[in-house]
C-alpha cells in the first residue's frame, strides 16, 4: 500500500513504480512428520524505560508443547540504530527456560519509543518471532547563568552576584559553589526555587585586583554545570557609595500583567539624590518604571515591571542600578519569571458530517482556531465501530488545520454514529467536537476492493484473477471507481490507463489476498476533494541565476519563479491542509542549495493565495550537511544522491542532489532538526549506475527514511543476477517474459517493465509480483500474461510484434519498515535493463 507520499518517495528513488509493499513472514511451531511439539516465545518482563547512555533488562522464555526437546537459538533482528542487545544464554537449551536480554543504548539515541524483534529458530521448525518494546528517556541535565560578569566590591564591603539554573528533565536537589578566591573572599549562598543569590564578602585584608571565580551547580545523577564571572577587589577609601537591594529578589507575572519589587537604597559618605533603574537584561515586551521617578533623597524606591502580551515565557535575570553624582554605584539582580498565558483552541470540522459507503472513505478538515496559545496540540478521535478506521494527519501540530480521515470497511455496521474529536496540549483548554458518520451499504460485494480517484487516474479497463498463474482473467465493472471482486489465497489485479490518444499503459499486480486487499483500499488513500490552483510570489532571491522551487502537497510552481519574475502558479494542488515549502539554490559548479522556507497548514480555495515565499524571512532556514560514506561500491559506476523532505501534511519538496566528492563519501542538504515535526520524514536516496557506451545497463539503489538524518554509512546492495528476457508468444499481442535467479537481499517485491515508444504511439506493461506470491521459487518468472480472455479486453492495448521494446527488470528488499515512507525504514533495489525486439 503507498500513499501520496509513498508514491512520490518511489518516483524520486527510481523510474520504475513499485507498487507493492511485503508482507513479513510468519511461522508456527509445527515441525516434520513425526515430530510432535513445538514451543512458543515469550518476552517475560514489561516494557522498560531506559535512560540514554543506560542499559535495561527484559526476560525472554520459551514454552515448550508435547515432547519437543530440542535446542533453540535466540536472535535479534532490527534493532535501531545506537541501541545493542544480548542474550546471556542465547541458545536455549533443553534444561533452559529463559533468558536474560541486555538492552544499552548509547547516549546518542533520540528519546522515544523504539521495537525490535526476537527470533528463535530449531531444528526442523518453522522460525517463531515476538517483538520487544522499550522508551529511551531523555538524560537530566542543568546549565547554569550568572550575571552580572563582572562584579566590582571595596575591600570591607559585600555584593551579590545572581545566578539562575536551567533545568531539563531534572527535579532533584542542586546546590552551587564557588571556586577561585583566597581566603579573604568568602560567600554565602541562597535560593528562591531556581534563582540563587551569592553574597560575596571581601575582607579589609583582601588583595585588591581581579579574580576569575568559578560557579558550580551540581545535583545527585546530573552532570555538574559551571560558569564564570570576575571579581574585582578595590582598595578601601573614603569615597561616597552606593548600594541597593531588592525585595523580592525573584519575581513573577503573565504576559499582560505587572509586577514590583522595593529597592532599599544604602549611602555611604553620600547624602545626595539617586537614581535607580535598569542597567541590563529587560527582555524586549517588558518595561519598567520607579516610584519615584528619576533623582530621589528617599531610602527606598517601588520599581514596577510591565509584561507586553507577546513577551515568551521564561526566566530573565535583570540588573539595576543605583547611581548618584561622583558616588560609586551599586548593583542588585531581579529575577523576573514569565509565566505562560492560560491558552486555548476551539476546533471546527468542513464538512460538518460525512457520509460513506462500505469499503470507501471520505475526509473532512479539522480547523484549530488558537487564542494565546502557540503549543503543539495532540488530536484524539474516538467513537469509530468496528470496521471503521480513523487517521488524522497531523495528529499532533503547531499548526491550524490537520485532515481526519475515515475509512470504512467492508465489515462495519451500516448506521450513523458520532466521532469526537479532542485536542490536548500542556496548559491547554479546548472543548471537543461532534462529527456525525453514516455508514452506507453498496450494491456489490467482494473480499477485495480496488478505489481509483482523479489523483492516481481512472482506469478505461479493468480485470482480476482468482488464483495463480493460468487461472481465467475476469472483468470488473465499477461502483464509483471502485472495483470489487473475490478471490482466494492469492491473485492478480489489471487494469489499463490511458494517457494520451494513442497511449495505453497496463499494470498486472500479482500478491496474495491480504496484499491485494490492502494495497486496493489504499490506491488513492483518503478520498481527496477535487484538485485547486493557488498562487503567491517569491521574494528573498539573491540572482537571476538563482534555481527556485515552490510546491505544495506533491505539487510544483510550473514555471519555476525567479528573480524577474517571482509571481507564480501551482495547478492540482488536493484540498486540505497542505505545506507550502520553497527551496532556494545558487549556482557555482552546480545548483547548490542555500535557503529553504516552509509554510504549515495552508488551505486556500481554489485560486486563492497562499502569500509570499520570503527567503529572508521568519518561516526561512539554511539548510544543514550531512556526509555520507558509501560502502559496496563496485568501482566505474556513476554514483549521486538526493534528498527529499516529505511533511506531516501530505506535502514534500526536493532539496537537490550530490555526486561523490571522493570515492567513497559525498555531502547531502538536510532539513535542521529544530525546523522538522513529528510526522516529517527525509528520503536519502543513493543510487549508483553501471554505464556501457551510453546505455544503462544495471542500477543499485538504497533508500533511507529518517526525520533527521545523521552522518553515516550506507551499504548498497550487491549486483543484481543477471535476466533472461525473451519472447513467450506473439499472439494475440507480444507477450515478453523475464527470469532471474533470485537473491535473499532483494527477496521482497518484483517488477518488469516493457516499454514501446515510436512517435505518438506509446504502449507499456508492467507486471509485479510480491514474494508472498511467489512463495519457495528459486526463479522469479515475470511474464506478460494473455488477457485477451477477458471481456473488453483490446489487442492494441498490448506490446507490438517486430517493434524495438525497452525492458526493465527490478528487485526490492526491505532492510527496515517494509519499504514504508516511515522514520527508521530502509530498503535496497536493483535493476537490469536492455532492449528486445518480439
Amino acid at each position: 500500500m503507498r500513499s501520496a507520499r509513498a508514491s512520490a518517495a518511489v518516483f524520486c528513488l527510481f523510474a520504475l513504480a513499485i507498487t507493492l509493499a511485503s508482507c513479513s513472514g510468519g511461522g508456527d511451531a509445527s515441525g516434520p512428520s513425526g515430530l510432535t511439539g513445538g514451543y512458543t516465545l515469550n518476552i517475560a518482563t514489561a516494557s522498560p524505560s531506559i535512560e540514554q547512555g543506560g542499559t535495561g533488562t527484559l526476560t525472554a522464555s520459551i514454552g515448550r508443547t508435547g515432547s519437543f526437546t530440542q535446542s533453540v537459538q535466540l536472535s535479534t533482528e532490527n534493532v535501531p540504530n545506537g541501541v545493542t542487545a544480548a542474550f546471556s544464554p542465547s541458545l536455549m537449551t533443553s534444561g533452559t527456560a529463559s533468558t536474560t536480554l541486555t538492552v544499552t543504548v548509547a547516549a546518542s539515541v533520540v528519546p522515544g519509543s523504539y521495537t525490535f524483534t526476537i527470533r528463535g529458530a530449531a531444528s526442523g521448525l518453522a522460525d517463531q518471532t515476538t517483538s520487544v518494546a522499550f522508551t529511551v528517556t531523555a538524560r537530566p541535565t542543568i546549565a547554569l547563568t550568572v550575571v552580572p560578569a563582572s562584579l566590582s566590591i571595596t575591600q570591607g564591603t559585600t555584593a551579590a552576584y545572581t545566578a539562575v539554573l536551567a533545568r531539563t528533565n531534572y527535579t532533584g536537589v542542586v546546590s552551587v559553589a564557588v571556586s577561585g578566591a583566597p581566603a579573604e573572599i568568602t560567600f554565602s549562598v541562597t535560593n528562591t526555587a531556581d534563582a540563587y543569590t551569592i553574597k560575596t564578602s571581601v575582607a579589609a585584608n583582601a588583595e585588591p585586583g581581579s579574580y576569575t571565580l568559578t560557579m558550580t551547580a551540581s545535583g545527585t545523577g546530573v552532570v555538574s554545570a559551571t560558569a564564570t564571572v570576575t571579581l574585582v577587589v578595590v582598595a578601601s577609601s573614603t569615597a561616597p557609595a552606593i548600594d541597593i537591594a531588592a525585595t523580592p529578589s525573584a519575581i513573577s507575572a503573565a504576559p499582560g500583567a505587572s509586577v514590583s519589587t522595593t529597592i532599599a537604597v544604602t549611602r555611604t559618605n553620600f547624602a545626595g539624590t539617586v537614581v535607580v533603574a535598569v542597567q541590563s537584561g529587560l527582555p524586549t515586551g517588558v518595561t519598567a518604571t520607579s516610584t519615584p521617578n528619576g533623582p530621589t533623597l528617599v531610602n527606598s524606591v517601588q520599581v514596577t515591571f510591565n509584561v507586553g502580551a507577546a513577551v515568551t515565557p521564561g526566566s530573565y535575570p535583570i540588573v539595576l542600578q543605583g547611581s548618584g553624582f561622583q558616588a560609586l554605584a551599586g548593583t542588585t539582580t531581579v529575577t523576573l519569571t514569565v509565566t505562560a498565558a492560560a491558552g486555548g483552541v476551539v476546533l471546527s470540522a468542513a464538512p460538518t458530517s460525512l457520509s460513506i459507503q462500505q469499503g470507501g472513505q471520505a475526509s473532512t478538515t479539522i480547523a484549530l482556531t488558537r487564542t494565546n496559545y502557540a503549543g503543539s496540540v495532540t488530536l484524539n478521535v474516538t467513537g469509530a465501530p468496528t470496521g471503521m478506521t480513523l487517521s488524522v494527519s497531523p495528529a499532533i501540530t503547531t499548526g491550524n488545520s490537520a485532515t481526519l480521515g475515515v475509512a470504512v470497511g467492508g465489515g462495519a455496521a451500516p448506521g450513523s454514529y458520532s466521532l469526537t474529536v479532542t485536542a490536548t496540549g500542556t496548559g491547554l483548554t479546548s472543548a471537543p467536537i461532534t462529527i456525525p458518520v453514516t455508514a452506507t451499504t453498496v450494491s456489490t460485494g467482494g473480499n477485495v476492493t480496488w478505489r481509483f480517484c482523479a489523483a492516481t487516474g481512472i482506469p478505461i479497463w479493468f480485470a482480476y484473477q482468482n488464483g495463480g498463474p493460468g487461472t481465467a482473467w475476469t472483468s470488473a465493472g465499477a461502483v464509483g471507481n471502485a472495483y470489487s471482486f473475490t478471490i482466494g489465497a492469492q491473485g492478480a489485479v489489471a487494469y489499463v490507463m490511458q494517457s494520451a490518444t494513442n497511449s495505453f499503459t497496463t499494470n498486472v499486480v500479482h500478491g496474495s489476498l491480504a496484499e491485494l486487499s490492502a494495497q486496493g483500499t489504499t490506491t488513492c488513500g483518503v478520498t481527496p476533494l477535487a484538485g485547486k490552483t493557488v498562487t503567491g510570489s517569491v521574494t528573498g532571491v539573491q540572482s537571476p541565476s538563482d534555481f527556485v522551487q515552490v510546491s505544495m502537497g506533491t505539487q510544483f510552481a510550473t514555471p519555476a519563479p525567479s528573480q524577474t519574475s517571482p509571481n507564480f502558479q501551482i495547478a492540482g494542488v488536493l484540498d486540505g491542509a497542505r505545506d507550502l515549502i520553497g527551496t532556494r539554490s545558487a549556482f557555482s559548479t552546480g545548483f547548490v542549495l542555500n535557503r529553504l522556507f516552509i509554510k504549515r497548514g495552508l488551505n486556500p480555495p481554489n485560486l486563492g493565495s497562499v502569500g509570499v515565499v520570503d527567503f529572508t524571512g521568519g518561516d526561512s532556514f539554511a539548510p544543514e550537511t550531512r556526509t555520507l560514506t558509501l560502502a559496496n561500491l563496485l568501482g566505474g559506476e556513476t554514483v549521486s544522491a538526493s534528498n527529499t523532505w516529505y511533511t506531516a501534511n501530505s506535502s514534500f519538496g526536493s532539496l537537490g542532489a550530490s555526486s561523490l566528492t571522493s570515492a567513497t563519501t559525498l555531502t547531502l542538504p538536510v532539513v535542521p532538526a529544530s525546523r522538522t515535526i513529528a510526522g516529517d520524514v527525509q528520503m536519502l536516496a543513493v543510487s549508483a549506475a553501471t554505464i556501457v557506451g551510453s546505455t544503462v545497463t544495471h542500477i543499485r539503489s538504497l533508500a533511507v527514511i529518517d526525520r533527521n538524518p545523521t552522518a553515516q554509512t550506507l551499504t548498497l546492495g550487491g549486483a543484481l543476477n543477471s535476466a533472461t528476457v525473451t519472447v513467450a508468444a506473439t499472439a494475440p499481442y507480444a507477450r515478453l517474459r523475464a527470469q532471474l535467479t533470485r537473491q535473499a537481499e532483494y527477496n521482497d517485491s518484483y517488477s518488469a517493465n516493457f516499454a514501446q515508444n515510436v512517435g505518438a504511439t506509446s504502449r507499456t506493461m508492467t507486471v509485479s509480483m510480491s514474494a508472498a506470491y511467489l512463495g519457495a521459487a528459486g526463479t522469479l518468472d515475470v511474464s506478460v500474461p494473455d488477457l485477451s480472455g477477458a471481456a473488453g479486453w483490446l489487442n492494441s492495448w498490448g506490446l507490438a510484434t517486430g517493434t524495438s521494446t525497452t525492458w526493465n527488470v527490478a528487485a526490492t528488499g526491505w532492510i527496515a519498515l517494509n519499504g514504508a515512507l516511515l522514520d527508521g525504514a530502509r530498503w535496497r533495489t536493483a535493476q537490469r535493463q536492455g532492449t528486445i525486439v518480439p
